[in-house]
Parts: C-alpha cells; sequence; structure tokens
C-alpha cells in the first residue's frame, strides 16, 4: 500500500564514512533536526536505500492508520457525549450502536476516497486541476455518508425504507451533507497537510544525499591530486642530487619510499589522527633537510592531548610543503619552519609558519592552497576557515577548525 506517498525510492550506491560526513551534519541540526536523524540511518547503514524506504513507508502506515482509527473513534465519542448531555441517556445502545456503525461507515469511505486519489494520482497534480476534482468527490462520498446513515437509522430504529425517499426533501437531510462535507473537508485538510510534509521531507532526504555523493566524489579526486603533487616535487629534489651526491640520492630514495608507504595508507582515510599527519610531516621535512641541510631548521609546538583528535590527511603537510617551496627555497640562508597545533575549548588552531616573504604565487595559486581550501569547506562547511598572510618576517599559514570535541 502506497500510504498517499510517491511512488519513489531513494537511490544512491555511495557509501560516506562517519568521519567525512559528520561535520557537515552540524549546518542541518538546527534547520532540520529530524532529517539528520534519517540522514545519520543513510550513511552508517549500507542498506538504507532499502531498509530506510521501508521504515518510513511502514511509518507512514502506521501514522495513516492511527489518525484513521483514532480521529473516528473520537468523533464517535463526542457523538455519543453531545446526545447524552442533550437527551440525558447514556446507556441507549441502538444510538451507540449508529453513531459506532456511521464512525465505522466514514472510515472506510475516506479510506476508498483516499484510494481513488492515490490510484488516479491526483496527488501529483497541481492544484488548479486537484480542487475540481476532490470537490465532486466530497460530494460523493458526503452523499454516500449522509445516506449510510440513513440507512443505519431504519435498521436500529425499525424505520422503513421509505425514510430514505423522504429524508431528500428534508432540511435535516441538506444540514446532515452540509455537516458531512465540512467533516471531509477537515479530513483533506489534515491528510494533504500531513502527504506534503511527508514529501517534503523525503525530498530533502534526497537532495542532502545527491549533496553528500557530490561531495565524496569531489573530496576523492582532491585526495587524488595530492600523492602525485608531493611525489614529483620529491622526485625532482632526488634528480638534483643523483648528479652530485649518488650516495646520498639512494638514501634520500629510501626515505621517499617509506613516506609514500605511510602516505598511501592515510590517504584511503577520510581523516587520520594528529599524530599520524604530523608523522607524515616529519617523514616528508626529513626528506627535504636532505636536500637543504642547515638552511631547513623545523621546529614543532603541539599542545598536549592533542594527538588523538581528527583532521583531514595531508593537510599540515601540504602547508609544509609549500612553505618549503615558495618561502624556504627562495632565501639564500634558508629559514626556520615553525609547526604549532593548540585547542582552545572546542577550536583547534593549526600554523605553519616559515621564513620569508608572502608571494602571490604562494598565496593564490597552486595545487596545495587550493586543495586545501577546497577540501576544508567540502569537509566542515563554516566550520573550518583557512588564510595565509604575513606577520613579523614571517609567512603564516592558518586554519581553524570549530567543534572539535
Amino acid at each position: 500500500m502506497n500510504c498517499g506517498l510517491p511512488k519513489k525510492e531513494i537511490h544512491t550506491k555511495s557509501k560516506v564514512k562517519r568521519n567525512f560526513i559528520v561535520p557537515k551534519l552540524t549546518v542541518f541540526h538546527d534547520k532540520y533536526p529530524s532529517i539528520q536523524i534519517l540522514v545519520h540511518l543513510s550513511l552508517f547503514s549500507p542498506d538504507f536505500p532499502k531498509t530506510a524506504y521501508f521504515w518510513i513507508m511502514n511509518g507512514t502506515k502506521k501514522v495513516y492508520w492511527f489518525a484513521q482509527i483514532s480521529g473516528w473513534t473520537t468523533y464517535a465519542f463526542i457523538s455519543y457525549l453531545a446526545n447524552y448531555l442533550d437527551k440525558g441517556n447514556l446507556l441507549h445502545y441502538s444510538f451507540m450502536l449508529m453513531v459506532i456503525s456511521f464512525s465505522l461507515s466514514g472510515l472506510l469511505l475516506t479510506h476508498w476516497m483516499r484510494h481513488l486519489m492515490i490510484r488516479f494520482q491526483w496527488l501529483e497534480l497541481p492544484f488548479s486541476k486537484l480542487i475540481p476534482r476532490l470537490s465532486v468527490l466530497i460530494l460523493i462520498i458526503a452523499f454516500l455518508l449522509v445516506n449510510t446513515e440513513a440507512l443505519i437509522a431504519c435498521l436500529f430504529e425499525n424505520r422503513s425504507l421509505t425514510y430514505l425517499y423522504k429524508q431528500f426533501s428534508s432540511i435535516p437531510f441538506y444540514l446532515n451533507m452540509l455537516g458531512a462535507i465540512l467533516l471531509l473537508i477537515l479530513w483533506n485538510g489534515i491528510y494533504f497537510t500531513y502527504y506534503f510534509f511527508n514529501k517534503a521531507y523525503l525530498k530533502e532526504i534526497d537532495n542532502l544525499r545527491l549533496q553528500s555523493s557530490q561531495n565524496e566524489i569531489e573530496l576523492k579526486n582532491l585526495k587524488s591530486q595530492l600523492n602525485p603533487h608531493f611525489l614529483f616535487n620529491s622526485l625532482n629534489s632526488i634528480r638534483a642530487l643523483i648528479e652530485f651526491d649518488p650516495e646520498l640520492a639512494k638514501k634520500t630514495v629510501t626515505q621517499l619510499s617509506n613516506l609514500l608507504r605511510t602516505s598511501l595508507v592515510s590517504g584511503k582515510k577520510d581523516t587520520i589522527t594528529i599524530g599520524e599527519e604530523l608523522e607524515i610531516v616529519k617523514n616528508y621535512l626529513d626528506l627535504e633537510k636532505i636536500r637543504f641541510e642547515d638552511r631547513l631548521r623545523v621546529t614543532m609546538q603541539i599542545q598536549e592531548g592533542l594527538e588523538k583528535l581528527e583532521i583531514p590527511p595531508f593537510i599540515l603537510q601540504m602547508l609544509a610543503e609549500n612553505a618549503v617551496k615558495h618561502g624556504i627555497s627562495k632565501e639564500i640562508n634558508g629559514g626556520e619552519l615553525e609547526i604549532q597545533i593548540v585547542r582552545d575549548r572546542e577550536t583547534l588552531y593549526l600554523y605553519v609558519k616559515n621564513t620569508g616573504k608572502l608571494r602571490n604565487e604562494a598565496a593564490d595559486t597552486g595545487i596545495g592552497i587550493e586543495n586545501t581550501k577546497r577540501r576544508l569547506a567540502l569537509m566542515y562547511k563554516e566550520g573550518a576557515s583557512f588564510r595565509i598572510y604575513e606577520e613579523d618576517g614571517k609567512v603564516i599559514s592558518e586554519i581553524i577548525i570549530k567543534h572539535v570535541i
């Protein structure tokens, strides 16, 4: 049974990992708290396209039937209570049976009305076409409901069938028709409100999943740029050493292979710990020290207890590489490269500082900087920022990540 929902399912084949997508969901936490729950289900369950749709459809069925039964039961109770207050006869069994039978008829007729709307796809029509059709259907259902009430009266109050024909010319018949029409308008108002809410609800989930899938693809493309970019720079350094110091070149190749082995493992993850990232940075800088020797001086200031926090892979390595390439390599006497990581409450600050002047090619161009900006935007949205600036004779690359747990 369709339950009034559009006949479609949520299709996707992407498997988004928790570490990547959780920061992104903070954007929707306040605006769509209920949607966030379903998005979490969709991201952490590989069978979500089937299980979530099954969950939503079954949930809608339960809500529909609960609303139907409780609504008509409430109507029966109010009708019986009104009769008691009017006539003071609490144990009027015939009237009680009439009310129950009428409520049951109302439940069946409104369910049939809903079935017709779904079968003929009226729910997908624009309001200009839906309203005339729905008005005619409400009149038909109201007529059947009022005549069902008259038939029930014949059965429980021992009236003749001529009562059915006489009622068409009586004022109570038209008053009953008006009451039935208003009752059906109320029923349709509640039903369509719920239906369009669910339709918007499912569409929002589809949009979120589509956006997540697109972001995942873009992130994979960005990460695929990292290893070649780093590898080409390292190979250029080794090529320069081969002619002047073959033994040092061999040592450099060995260090490069160890570094690439580590980076390939980390590159498969959406996030790695700060400790793992620092290990990659240390290996990279050891490789560069072979080329720059005393011209490259490295210091690290890492606040205690931050090693287990997770950040995107190669985010510091890329900034360190940018500092060496555009900063220290341009200085005749080399310079200092300082890496600093601190945390202030729920905000993480990562700094890469190097001796030198801020040049346009370092600030605005290159794969490293653009890659860093885009990955932070994809993974954290407004929860992270990046900037590069010059201060006190040093170029500072700054990354701020908020809401770190």
